[in-house]
């Protein structure tokens, strides 16, 4: 049983956790965060299905509560590599067994209720390396889909049932991006980043010259989604995680110490 002090703050949260414990492999590569539970992923773990664990308070104390895992779960999978979570839902990605993997709050429990898979993954694709989040929509990430070019999938929920609805590519064509390296979503808006992408700045479309660095933003029109705006962030370093605040997008500047990021508000630049 995992303990730690609740005034902690969230990163020094995981690293207290995870410092000790050599067998616990990528513990805490992915982190979300509930009403009132902490959930960090452990996938790196070759021999196990990987993990997630979840804490919550008891006495000013956090404390593990549950440990997650996939039913049809198998050595290696990468289960916890992306994780998203709202309300009573909880969306987990395997990369290695291109999956993902849905869990709802019953009766005081996760429960797993669905395990998503895409109508084109192939072997090392990482489906579920990344994971998006709102309501009845789902995005997930495969970065190493199409020879590292990479890729997005949109999922809707009807019914009981999670439907694929979009598959989205990133400019490079035949060039690898990694696209999905990251993902997030919000309404009628999706992005997904991709760290080896190559996108001029000013005239956003693809430039082999310009330096790594994109994010791709997707809108809900029409009854379908559309890539609408391209940025390139070269100038930021390799992108590798993208969130929507509510304000705008943000996105994380990976290879910066300085621990930077940048944000853009949709429609006026950044």
């Amino acid at each position: 049983m995992k303990r730690f002090l609740c005034n902690a703050a969230l990163v020094l949260i995981v690293f207290a956790v995870a410092a000790p414990a050599a067998a616990q492999i990528g513990f805490g590569r992915a982190v979300a965060v509930g009403d009132d539970e902490v959930f960090v992923g452990e996938p790196g773990n070759q021999a196990t299905p990987g993990y997630v664990y979840v804490y919550r308070t008891d006495g000013g104390v956090w404390t593990e509560a549950r440990k997650l895992s996939a039913d049809d779960a198998m050595d290696a999978d990468g289960f916890g590599s992306g994780m998203a979570v709202e309300g009573l839902r909880i969306a987990i990605g395997a990369e290695n067994a291109n999956a993902v993997y849905i869990f709802e709050h019953v009766d005081g429990e996760w429960t797993q209720v669905a395990k998503i898979e895409s109508t084109d993954s192939a072997a090392a694709d990482l489906f579920g390396a990344a994971v998006g989040l709102h309501g009845n929509r789902l995005i997930v990430g495969a970065p190493e889909a199409d020879g590292s070019q990479g890729a997005a999938y949109l999922f809707e929920l009807t019914g009981r049932s999670w439907r694929q609805v979009a598959r989205f590519a990133g400019a490079g064509e035949t060039v690898p991006e990694r696209l999905g390296a990251s993902v997030a979503i919000d309404d009628d808006m999706a992005v997904a980043g991709a760290p080896e992408g190559k996108i001029d700045f000013f005239l956003a479309g693809y430039a082999t010259s310009a330096a790594p660095g994109a994010a791709y933003v997707y809108q809900r029109a029409d009854g379908g989604w559309q890539d609408t705006i391209s940025y390139g962030l070269g100038l930021f370093y390799y992108l590798k995680k993208v969130a929507f605040p509510g304000v705008g997008i943000v996105a994380g500047r990976n290879e910066d110490f300085s621990g930077n990021f940048v944000t853009f508000q949709i429609g006026f630049g950044y």
